[in-house]
């Protein structure tokens, strides 16, 4: 037994301190081992609370801003001078102001579409949109795609129309090429009961019944409107009929006013002529609209 012992250590030995051929298993064991050992992760960075942050807005002045203090290009716009251009409809008066052009895409006065500054304001659904109207601060542009009705601005009853030129994020969506902004009569310190009417070519005809006046702190304007008008062309015809009110209230620090506006109308819509019949038959209408 003593024998075997002796022998099997001096063999060990000479195993374990055998030449380069027997050292590469035992480094790549070393290797293996190596690989496997899972690295520590990075300690995560030092967390910064930062300060808190107050926001406040401040609220529009209540009384008229002077232009000089509006960081915009605005035109403004009597009642009067609107009505003096004897225009029909908004956007027929507005094309007076510089940079300021219509096109007749309808075929029809009331739905003419607005431009400045490269972007429309069009009754066209579908099309792009880059103006804002308001009138007696409430956005008119219609929810869905924003599109104008300009045949249901009350053009008679406009006390003043400021025109703002230049994006504003503060007027709502897509006021890009800027703001209409329409404020209408109230009642005045003289009692008014005036009754109007126009005739004109082409089966033109316009009737107007307007009252107002003061009671008290009370204040009240009621007007009715109606315009017919069988257009130079087949199926150009116009039919408007437009109901406005508004009562307001003056007492002290108190200015309250609301309105209500009724409209019905009744559009046609000339369409394209073709070159051939332009010049022998400009009256006629090929493709009417819907």
């Amino acid at each position: 037994m003593s024998a075997r012992l002796t022998i099997a250590v001096p063999l060990l030995l000479a195993c374990a301190s055998a030449g380069p051929g027997l050292h590469g298993p035992v480094t790549a064991a070393a290797q293996e081992r190596d690989v496997t050992t899972p690295e520590r992760e990075p300690a995560a960075p030092p967390q910064i609370r930062l300060p808190a942050l107050e926001v406040t807005g401040t609220r529009l002045p209540s009384t008229p801003l002077p232009a000089s203090s509006v960081p915009a290009a605005v035109d403004v716009i009597s009642g009067r001078e609107l009505r003096e251009t004897g225009a029909t409809s908004l956007q027929d008066a507005l094309r007076r102001l510089p940079g300021v052009t219509t096109a007749d895409q309808q075929g029809n006065p009331f739905q003419m579409d607005l431009s400045f500054r490269g972007f429309q304001g069009s009754s066209v659904t579908g099309a792009p949109q880059g103006i804002s109207v308001f009138v007696d601060g409430v956005r008119v542009n219609e929810p869905t795609v924003e599109e104008i009705n300009f045949d249901l601005m009350p053009l008679d009853d406009i006390e003043r129309l400021e025109l703002i030129r230049g994006p504003g994020a503060v007027f709502g969506r897509n006021t890009l090429g800027g703001v209409l902004n329409i404020i209408t009569k109230r009642g005045a310190e003289v009692r008014e009961i005036v009754p109007e009417a126009e005739w004109g070519s082409f089966g033109r005809q316009k009737y107007r019944f307007r009252l107002g006046g003061v009671e008290g702190p009370a204040d009240y304007y009621v007007a009715g409107t109606f315009f017919s008008e069988d257009g130079w062309r087949d199926a150009s015809a116009s039919r408007v009929g437009r109901l406005f009110t508004r009562v307001g209230l003056r007492a002290g620090g108190t200015d309250l006013a609301v309105s209500y506006q009724r409209a019905q109308n009744h559009i046609e819509q000339a369409g394209s002529l073709p070159a051939s019949e332009l010049d022998q038959h400009r009256t006629r209408n090929c493709t009417r609209g819907d």
